[in-house]
């Protein structure tokens, strides 16, 4: 409830028209982040970009059940442990732009993966890549926990909204 709250309050500092992707990021992880006394254990890097209202709620929850997992089981379980989150943009064919973001986990106890998928790694694995026809992937190597995701960035606003705000829709 607490990502889906700290979503919700960038979305309504924009008036829902859109959220900062590094204000989504930087929130999604607040609780953890501000509970470390060692700051350096969190990289977090990448150019900030307008989101969708929709695309950032989905993020938001997809990286708060990235580090709530980091916290219980992962990298975070450990001093030496440390968690990065890298992100870039790149221009599609259709006048869009798709976000790829990288969260990898390093300095981890011995990563095992799971027997069973639970809600956290469906929501990333199956809603995300449904919802935005992109792609997630969450991979359980030795040296850590990496998810890949590649978002196509939808456009800003909401069927009607030229109609209702008096403009014509280019």
């Amino acid at each position: 409830m607490a990502a889906l709250s700290n979503a919700h309050n960038v979305l309504v500092e924009d008036n829902w028209e859109g959220a900062s992707l590094r204000q989504v990021i930087e929130r999604a992880l607040a609780p953890h982040l501000l509970a470390e006394v060692d700051v350096n254990r969190f990289q977090l890097q990448g150019p900030d970009a307008r989101l969708h209202p929709k695309v950032a709620v989905t993020l938001a929850m997809a990286l708060h059940e990235l580090m709530t997992n980091a916290a219980k089981y992962g990298a975070l379980t450990v001093p030496e442990g440390q968690v990065a989150v890298t992100w870039s943009l790149h221009d599609r064919d259709d006048d869009r732009q798709r976000l790829d973001l990288l969260w990898e986990e390093r300095g981890e106890p011995l990563v095992m993966a799971p027997t069973r998928k639970r809600f956290g790694s469906r929501l990333i694995e199956r809603q995300l890549p449904m919802e935005f026809d992109g792609n997630a992937m969450i991979t359980y190597a030795p040296g850590g926990v990496t998810c890949r995701l590649e978002i196509p960035l939808t456009t800003l606003g909401w069927v009607g909204q030229e109609a209702v705000e008096g403009r014509r829709a280019p």
